[in-house]
């Protein structure tokens, strides 16, 4: 209930106003600060289990933390970096490097969990801190900004046109003319109002597979903290393989399109939550968390295929406005889920895998959806990387 409330309170309020805001000041001002901010504030969560541990201190702090952090997304702003630096063509394979850094975090993760070599769960706290603060020092000393000072001018003078047309006060106006703007850029084109969708919907479906999995496969299955652990594992590794064996047939082999790799992505995401709602054998919940990795296809397709059609000067804020649309899907899914979940459970009908099956139902949806996409034609590479905007190359090198 804890976690459902901090993930609706922080979706509905702090994640959806702030984060397109928090993305236009970006562009505005350059992403380190930002950046910045999200790593730093990752540190205190760590601060307050661990003093919840030793002292008793009180543990409603631990989700006030979270909030604190979640409007200042290091993973909107990290896309919006990736695509400064990265060429148009290119991006969708920076995206999935990034993706891939996830799953090699949750192998390495579950692997020191399963070996014993963090019994406690304060030494899970110093740990998960001091590697927080290793990478917030080596960013702040090691990484440059991406953006450059005539992109930030340009992005400050957009604002500054629209704000002066509020009858706001000047920070409100500031405030709700960056969460206007970078909002209004999900619903500028067709192609643009589609992808929102798929992202809101499969934002929803995910945050229900992560709320209600461990419950579920305990009663219908009788799975204890073993079997979970196996699954976090299984998805590392499944996510490792998609996100290079995977990654190297569709971009090298096969050369798929950003719309094929998104339809593949939520295909198999729809038969991950088919087989969950109807397991009857332990294989078939380890079949469905392995293709949940999929969703990394998706996720990286939608960011590659907003950023190819966005201007330098509004990368950050797509970047947040989606993130914010996430957000939205975080907080009600959960909600909307429990109902599916409570209704199936009591009653004439039993059916606890109801709200998987409404998650199947929604995701072939987003197939349908994806498949009628039609990606307008975008600017040459040339005109929009960083390597024309300073003559720095980009990161990965265009193909000729």
């Amino acid at each position: 209930m804890w976690t459902t409330g901090k993930t609706l309170f922080s979706a509905l309020t702090v994640s959806l106003f702030l984060n397109p805001a928090v993305g236009t000041w970006s562009d505005m001002y350059g992403r380190k600060p930002f950046l910045l901010y999200s790593m730093f504030s990752q540190l205190i969560p760590f601060g307050v289990v661990y003093a919840y541990i030793k002292t008793g201190f009180p543990l409603w702090w631990y989700f006030v933390s979270q909030v604190v952090g979640s409007p200042f997304s290091s993973q909107s702003i990290c896309l919006a970096y990736i695509a400064d630096v990265i060429t148009q063509e290119s991006r969708i394979l920076a995206f999935g490097l990034q993706s891939l850094m996830f799953s090699i975090g949750v192998i390495f993760g579950t692997g020191l969990t399963l070996s014993g070599a963090i019994g406690k769960l304060e030494t899970a706290c110093i740990v998960g801190a001091g590697m927080t603060l290793v990478s917030s020092l080596l960013f702040l000393f090691f990484i440059p900004e991406s953006l450059t000072r005539d992109v930030q001018l340009r992005a400050q003078a957009a604002v500054a046109e629209k704000r002066a047309h509020s009858n706001l006060s000047r920070s409100l106006s500031f405030c709700w003319t960056s969460f206007k703007e970078a909002m209004k850029i999900l619903w500028r084109t067709t192609f643009f109002r589609k992808l929102t969708i798929i992202m809101f919907i499969v934002s929803m479906v995910s945050e229900e597979y992560i709320e209600f999995k461990t419950q579920y496969l305990q009663e219908i299955l009788g799975f204890g903290t073993d079997e979970q652990t196996v699954m976090m594992m299984i998805m590392g590794v499944s996510g490792l393989f998609i996100m290079t064996v995977g990654m190297w047939v569709v971009k090298s082999l096969v050369d798929f399109s950003d719309k094929q790799i998104l339809t593949l992505g939520t295909s198999a995401l729809a038969v991950s939550f088919g087989l969950l709602a109807a397991a009857q054998a332990a294989w078939m919940a380890y079949l469905s968390t392995a293709l949940v990795s999929f969703w990394m296809f998706l996720m990286m397709s939608i960011s590659s295929m907003k950023s190819a059609n966005v201007r330098p000067e509004e990368q950050g804020a797509v970047q947040g406005a989606l993130t914010a649309i996430s957000s939205i899907g975080f907080g009600l899914g959960p909600l909307l889920f429990l109902a599916l979940y409570v209704a199936f459970r009591h009653g004439a009908v039993y059916i606890p895998g109801a709200p998987f099956y409404f998650g199947f139902f929604l995701l072939i949806v987003t197939v349908l959806i994806a498949l009628t996409l039609k990606p307008p034609p975008t600017s040459p590479p040339s005109e929009i990387s960083i390597d024309k905007q300073d003559e720095r190359e980009p990161l990965i090198p265009a193909t000729s």
